[in-house]
């Protein structure tokens, strides 16, 4: 007679769920030590690899005051949300009063690994720590029936927690097969909305071993925004594009942080240059400038850098492929980080020489008589 394999444990279902979850814990009790803790939070936020359960989070936390402040916001009933150097890594921390124990005072930090998925074991993990991830999690036994469904998946799969739980991956997933899903798997799926149109779901899924129990914990992420983001992205390109092709004017942009400059094929025209032969560097526009124009040329883009004018703006001749020199206008503007440091300039320059031509045509006439082409006599001096 086979003997009958006992269902896992709530906590092994949970502890299985946190540990394929992309994230690293620590659970506090009132007086700030560690109850518990999961996903390699030891070394994900710089503590010794022996941490054991009450340590006080101070000793845990020395090198991120940050944290230790929003710590304390959290016990008086905040959500907080901190960027922290951690191991030399700038991380997103989350702490927050956990929901079923916020009348004894317990609070969970939470920051999203580095490592991609190797962590340490979760001990005795709450169902709301799961829950407060923005990516879905289910766990299921190794046959797929669905043993757990965070909050988020629930939300994601459009089902509630008993209509998931009553079913099995693979009648949730028919794109996935029971196999796939118990090995190291990452897959994009389309799921349906009620709307009609579908979600864009990364799967992730992997079988791991909680006390002495096989688990299949599976991990959704959703990249509906991401892939909206790049359509956006794409349809701003295209406008760009249709904008360069169409201008009269050639465009650039002057990447101020890595110091690049992307110049349109207009801008190229304009100077009767080749793409293959121009390099996208500062010198490959200052090098043009004639001599006498480069220092105004320069004064006039630091002042706008420097925040002295509401714009760059100037006149200048540029050397042309053909060895003369043509007059040009260009305009820019600076974009500036929060901090008010600018990181880029963008702008159009166009071609002014028939202008300037015109200009001094009409100057010259002005003060040379039209037949002789003599300088016109200043006009008498008063007595």
């Amino acid at each position: 007679m086979q003997a009958k394999i006992a269902p896992p444990t709530r906590e092994a279902v949970l502890t299985a769920a946190a540990n394929i979850a992309p994230i690293c814990y620590f659970l506090l009790d009132p007086q700030r030590k560690v109850t518990f803790f999961g996903g390699g939070a030891a070394s994900e936020f710089g503590a010794a690899a022996d941490i054991d359960i009450g340590v006080p989070v101070g000793q845990i936390l020395h090198g991120a005051p940050s944290v230790l402040a929003a710590v304390e916001r959290a016990y008086s009933g905040e959500t907080v949300e901190v960027t922290a150097t951690l191991c030399g890594a700038s991380r997103t921390v989350r702490v927050f009063p956990m929901g079923d124990r916020a009348a004894s005072g317990y609070v969970a930090i939470v920051a999203h690994r580095s490592d991609d998925g190797k962590n340490g074991a979760g001990q005795g993990v709450p169902a709301n720590l799961i829950d407060c991830l923005s990516e879905g999690v289910i766990t299921a036994n190794p046959d797929g029936k669905i043993l757990f469904a965070s909050r988020q998946a629930q939300v994601m799969l459009g089902m509630e927690d008993k209509d998931i739980r009553d079913n099995t991956l693979e009648s949730v997933f028919p794109e996935i097969s029971i196999e796939e899903f118990r090995l190291p798997m990452s897959k994009e799926i389309a799921l349906p909305r009620k709307n009609g149109f579908s979600r864009s779901i990364a799967v992730s899924s992997r079988l791991t071993e909680v006390d002495g129990t096989d688990i299949i914990s599976t991990v959704l992420t959703d990249n509906s925004e991401r892939d909206a983001a790049r359509h956006a992205l794409a349809k701003s390109n295209a406008r760009y594009a249709l904008v360069a092709a169409g201008a009269n004017d050639g465009l650039w942009e002057w990447n101020l942080e890595d110091g690049t400059v992307q110049f349109s094929a207009r801008w190229r025209t304009l100077l009767g240059l080749e793409a293959a032969t121009i390099k996208h560097t500062p010198e490959e526009w200052l090098s043009r400038i004639h001599p006498q124009d480069v220092d105004s040329f320069c004064d006039r883009f630091d002042s706008h850098l420097e925040g002295k004018t509401s714009q760059f703006e100037h006149e200048y001749r540029m050397k042309h492929a053909n060895g003369e020199y043509h007059w040009v206008q260009a305009r820019g503007i600076v974009a500036r980080h929060e901090d008010g440091e600018p990181f880029l300039m963008a702008g159009s320059q166009s071609d002014i020489t028939d202008r300037k031509v015109a200009e001094e045509s009409l100057t010259h006439g002005a003060l040379h008589d039209a037949l002789t082409g003599l300088p016109n006599r200043p006009p008498p001096r008063p007595r």
